[in-house]
């Protein structure tokens, strides 16, 4: 059973930097998802790279070193909308590529960056501890590189939203706080900005909505905190929960946190959302 926790109209609301708390938070939350994924595939992708509907490429991204990213976009036609997908702190899985092929499919093109990349400018040796002492200008700072180099792709109507799962569940939460250019930002299982110090947050024009786990008791402690500041300041949002799964509850390759059900919903939600929004 999947429960809606709200769904209010309006616009939304945001902090300008991660506290302490907050990165403390996600790295809890990285050594959480860590600790729980197996590795191994539980299924085949749903959509291969070799799927004759799409085109898959590689491509550099300029963050003062290069970082790269997978794009995949629709074979036929142009003007598609952009979206970039945020991975988690295992960086671009599988999954994350999956995703990336599926939204293709979908009409959409989409590029999902290497962030661990990005996080140091480079290859490091230590790419998640890197990653998770990001804070979200930084964060900020890659999507809003990348966005342009999607925006400015032959095949991009201009239209770009974002969709980040944990750690980039997190950085899609903050983003419409950094940069008030995105069309539209979903969030899997990420924390919410919480502690404003300025009313910075009130000019922000990006609809956003928010996917969350039933068990995912630490991303979950301030959502209805959030669910106030976004109403209050008359922010257009969406959220939803989950009931019954964790963290992770989207990604059928993780054979211990996948649930069918809860992940064909918020995949079905995700979609018309951006369809509401970036077309």
């Amino acid at each position: 059973q999947q429960e809606m926790v709200t769904r209010r109209m309006g616009q939304k609301s945001l902090p300008s930097i991660f506290t302490r708390r907050a990165a403390l938070l996600r790295a809890a939350q990285g050594c959480m998802l860590l600790s729980a994924w197996q590795g191994p595939a539980a299924q085949a992708a749903l959509v291969k790279k070799t799927d004759p509907r799409i085109i898959v490429d590689s491509i550099q991204i300029e963050l003062g070193q290069a970082f790269t990213g997978y794009l995949a976009r629709p074979k036929q036609g142009t003007n598609h909308p952009g979206v970039i997908v945020i991975h988690d702190v295992q960086g671009i899985t599988p999954y994350i590529k999956d995703v990336t092929r599926r939204l293709a499919v979908e009409g959409f093109i989409a590029l999902s960056p290497d962030f661990k990349m990005a996080a140091n400018n480079g290859p490091i040796q230590d790419p998640i501890r890197r990653l998770l002492m990001m804070n979200d200008i930084e964060a900020s700072k890659a999507v809003t590189a990348a966005a342009a180099v999607l925006g400015g792709h032959t095949d991009c109507s201009g239209k770009i939203g974002v969709l980040g799962f944990g750690w980039g569940g997190t950085a899609a939460n903050y983003l419409p706080l950094n940069n008030n250019t995105l069309d539209a930002a979903i969030g899997f299982y990420g924390l919410q900005p919480l502690y404003f110090q300025d009313d910075s947050y009130r000019s922000i024009k990006t609809a956003v909505q928010m996917h969350f786990a039933g068990r995912d008791i630490i991303t979950n402690e301030g959502i209805a905190i959030y669910e106030t500041n976004l109403s209050d300041a008359g922010k257009y949002f969406e959220t939803y929960m989950y009931a019954g799964v964790g963290r992770g509850f989207d990604d059928d390759t993780n054979i211990v946190a996948y649930d069918k059900s809860a992940s064909s919903l918020g995949w079905q939600r995700s979609i018309l959302f951006f369809n509401n929004h970036l077309r």
